[in-house]
């Protein structure tokens, strides 16, 4: 079984190829970061959680907890809305399903599939652990996928029936790390933003532009799909 670091990458993070396609701008949201969710529920951090973050690069250890960032997707037909976490350590994407009973969050927005007329049912086991010891299993199913504004037509994803996390206020994760970078028994699944490439829907490129922001539901940044803004950064990339 692969473990996997979900430790932030640098803030702006591109592929291999760049082309002058034009941008797409997804708003990100802090919501409650993960510092006040703990100070508010007076959580100590774990010692193997601890031992990750200590590990990782110098830039994010420059600011500890505020490191959650998310943005809405869509799910089915009609659209069922998830608040996900945006991971550039992973290549997954899950979403709480309405079986699940174990570790989801307290919330209304469960994938079920009878709800959707785009369903394709898939029902292959899942199960990704990650390197600060959370992990998530449940089964694959194939939707249409709302990202942005962009329409993947049929996205295969998680939905996940047991959760072992700590406290978070995300509901799902979208995986925009490549494909094949960190998945046990989910070889062959293309991510969103590759199937994103594949269409032509935007150029091989992404990029974060990030608010540290501690106030909840506050503008957090944006997600830049098919390329970058140099009003926040000093150009030229190297």
């Amino acid at each position: 079984m692969r473990v996997f670091n979900m430790a932030i990458l640098p803030l702006v993070m591109c592929m291999m190829f760049v082309m002058a396609d034009a941008l797409v701008r997804v708003p990100l949201y802090p919501g409650k970061t993960t510092k006040n969710d703990h100070r508010d529920h007076n959580i100590k951090v774990p010692d193997n959680l601890r031992a990750v973050r200590q590990s990782a690069t110098e830039l994010m250890l420059s600011n500890d907890f505020n490191n959650d960032y998310y943005a809405t997707i869509y799910l089915g037909t009609p659209g069922q809305p998830f608040t996900v976490q945006l991971d550039t350590g992973s290549a997954d994407l899950w979403v709480p399903s309405i079986h699940c009973n174990i570790g989801c969050p307290t919330t209304e927005h469960r994938y079920d599939s009878l709800a959707s007329t785009t369903y394709q049912s898939n029902g292959t086991d899942f199960f990704i652990e990650y390197g600060d010891g959370t992990n998530m299993t449940g089964f694959l199913s194939t939707d249409v996928l709302n990202f942005a504004g962009l329409i993947v037509p049929a996205q295969t994803f998680a939905e996940a029936t047991v959760v072992n996390s700590y406290p978070t206020v995300y509901e799902g994760l979208l995986g925009m790390g490549y494909q094949n970078a960190d998945i046990d028994g989910w070889d062959g699944v293309i991510t969103p933003f590759q199937n994103l490439i594949t269409q032509g829907s935007v150029a091989p490129v992404f990029s974060y532009y990030l608010n540290r922001n501690d106030s909840e539901g506050a503008p957090g940044g944006e997600l830049l799909l098919g390329g970058s803004d140099p009003d926040h950064y000093y150009p030229p990339l190297t």
